[in-house]
């Protein structure tokens, strides 16, 4: 007993004396290769601000748990040298940076020479588990159409989706960010937003989810671009996947919105991407960025599908109406319904069976066996048939028009009795006429637009300043079904500028409604409204209310007629608020320029406006 006791205060000493030995030594290479990390300026490398997200100096990532450093959020080189350090320290393998940040560990060691027998050994087996478990083959980004449901709907969203080697049942990932915001569908949640931050977060899930989320739930379009990625990309996006895995970006809608976070994250592959935008990324100018970089190898859509159920159901001819009609009343369809169907016809009315199928076992109208009771009887493969028939309606985002604008238009204002022209501004904007290709249909919005007019025979010019506009004209008949609804603010120095104000001063202008599809082709809005003005006037206010009729005519997804009729009623007696009806007409040339006509009437003095000109966006 004695003899063992004796070896135990031998062995004790001497571990202790081994290990500290051993750390001096590491903390020795540490301290020689941050002395080399300081000669080669490491810390000002560009890969380095790209793996740490440093924007000027200072990371856009807010979370302790992405630093080594205390200060690492706005010190790179003091960040440099602590992970240098880290590096070289024993560490439990789940606290481990080498474990934890994997892609800045193969960065550093290659910078500086750094080999595995001067490191403690690890074993990162959550790492190996997730690149497994992930199984990449592929990497796509993901563009998801634009909704005024949060602020940060309004450009849409963008993801990353990690394609495995296996295929089927298996799940697909994704890599998203997403704004920590309510989630209720209001004008007043999109100012805010618009104006404020939030918190948002890097989130790994199934793409199955996220498909559910947008497409089923949400009525929205996803478009999927599969990237032409080495496999060493391939291997540096899911080393970066790893290490932001939760990460906190304090969102901001203008500066950091859903397509910088996004961009961040495919830089560790692409260094030298680079999005141009003038106000605001957007995942469309992310979109369109990849797109002229050239590493496109396929596009993917997945329809949002109450709209596509819509569309599909508005090519059928009147018999094939009646057909759907009477298949969608059914228990049960059997191949016996199909017999006298129009060849032609039958692969959209079955298309359009399945998605309203779908939907309503989605919002729980029937029950799962009810479910698979509708068409259990069919196969669809004998009609050559694949799950989602589409119209060849939909194209590209790649193939939008830029979000920048500049309008130039000539016009005569009978009430000024005068010839002007219109010099419009706008870093980022979305009309309603204008084209539908990349865009949700039926929405228009707009930040920080100038306006300025010069009227010829007055010598007078004209300003107006729209801080924001914004649009939304969801059909009610298409689920989910939304109230329509817009909101503006602006300031201006027109005595008449669309009837809207005869006064200068601030106008903020609401209104809330409905939209029904009437048609393939039209679409009719109607809404109440309501107008509250501070101006130069006797009584120095303007408050009124009033309805909106509106019609958007689509001759195409390219060319767009939109009318309405605006009736105002307030309470300090403008001569000018009274009714009148407005028609603009929008013809798309190609996705950097369109054609613009308006024509306005003004049924209190019987006088006219009407100009015509060019959009240029770029």
């Amino acid at each position: 007993m004695r003899k063992v006791t004796l070896s135990l205060k031998l062995i004790l000493p001497l571990s202790f004396f081994f290990i500290s030995i051993i750390s001096h030594a590491q903390l020795k290479d540490a301290e020689y290769f941050k002395q080399s990390a300081a000669e080669k300026q490491l810390h000002k490398n560009s890969y380095w601000s790209i793996l740490m997200h440093y924007n000027r100096g200072k990371s856009d990532i807010v979370s302790p748990s992405f630093f080594v450093s205390k200060n690492g959020m706005q010190d790179p080189q003091q960040e440099l040298n602590a992970f240098i350090e880290a590096l070289f320290l024993p560490h439990p393998d789940k606290q481990s940076v080498e474990c934890r940040f994997p892609l800045r560990t193969m960065w550093i060691k290659e910078q500086l020479g750094i080999t595995e027998d001067l490191l403690p050994s690890q074993n990162c087996y959550e790492f190996q588990n997730f690149i497994d478990f992930t199984k990449p083959q592929s990497v796509s980004i993901f563009y998801i159409s634009q909704s005024l449901a949060t602020t940060e709907d309004l450009f849409g969203q963008m993801g990353i989706k990690i394609n495995k080697h296996s295929v089927g049942e298996v799940e697909q990932d994704s890599l998203s960010f997403s704004a920590q915001m309510t989630k209720k569908y209001n004008p007043f949640t999109v100012l805010l937003g618009a104006f404020s931050g939030f918190s948002g977060n890097y989130v790994i899930t199934p793409f199955s989810e996220t498909a559910k989320k947008y497409v089923s739930d949400q009525n929205r379009n996803i478009w999927e671009y599969s990237l032409d990625f080495t496999p060493e990309q391939i291997k540096k996006i899911i080393m970066h996947m790893w290490e932001l895995k939760d990460a906190e970006i304090r969102y901001s809608f203008f500066a950091l919105n859903g397509a910088p976070a996004i961009e961040s994250a495919l830089r560790v592959a692409v260094p030298d991407l680079n999005t141009k935008a003038v106000l605001r990324k957007t995942p469309l100018d992310l979109t369109q960025s990849i797109s002229e970089a050239g590493i496109i190898e396929k596009t993917t859509l997945y329809p949002a599908e109450g709209e596509e159920y819509s569309k599909i159901k508005s090519s059928l001819d009147k018999q094939g109406k009646a057909d759907l009609e009477r298949l969608e009343k059914q228990a049960a369809v059997t191949p016996e319904d199909l017999e006298c169907f129009d060849p032609k016809q039958k692969p959209f009315i079955l298309s359009a069976l399945q998605i309203n199928n779908d939907m309503k076992l989605r919002g729980k109208q029937i029950s799962a066996r009810e479910h698979e009771q509708k068409l259990e009887c069919l196969d669809f493969n004998d009609y050559g048939f694949e799950k989602r028939y589409l119209p060849p309606r939909q194209i590209s985002p790649v193939k939008a028009h830029p979000l920048t604008r500049t309008d130039a238009a000539f016009g005569y204002n009978s009430y000024r009795e005068s010839t002007f022209t219109k010099l419009r501004i706008n870093p980022l904007s979305h009309e309603i006429i204008d084209s539908n290709i990349g865009f949700a249909e039926n929405i228009s919005l707009s930040f920080l637009s100038l306006e300025s007019r010069y009227y010829f025979e007055q010598e007078d010019v004209d300003l107006s300043l729209t801080l924001y506009s914004l649009s939304a004209l969801p059909r009610i008949n298409i689920k989910p079904a939304k109230m329509s609804f817009s909101s503006s603010l602006s300031l201006s120095t027109d005595k008449n500028n669309h009837a809207l104000h005869r006064y200068k001063g601030l106008i903020f202008n609401n209104s809330i409604g409905v939209t029904y599809g009437m048609s393939k082709f039209l679409d009719i809005a109607l809404l109440v409204k309501m107008d509250a003005e501070a101006n130069n006037s006797p009584k120095g206010y303007y408050v009124g209310t009033g309805g909106i009729v509106q019609m958007i005519i689509s001759y195409t997804d390219n060319t767009k007629t939109l009318i309405y009729f605006n009736y105002d009623y307030g309470t300090s007696g403008h001569p000018s608020r009274t009714h009148y009806i407005n028609a603009t007409q929008g013809v798309y040339i190609n996705e950097n320029m369109s054609f613009l006509a308006n024509y306005q009437y003004h049924f209190s003095d019987y006088s006219h406006i009407w100009d015509a000109g060019i959009a240029v966006y770029f």
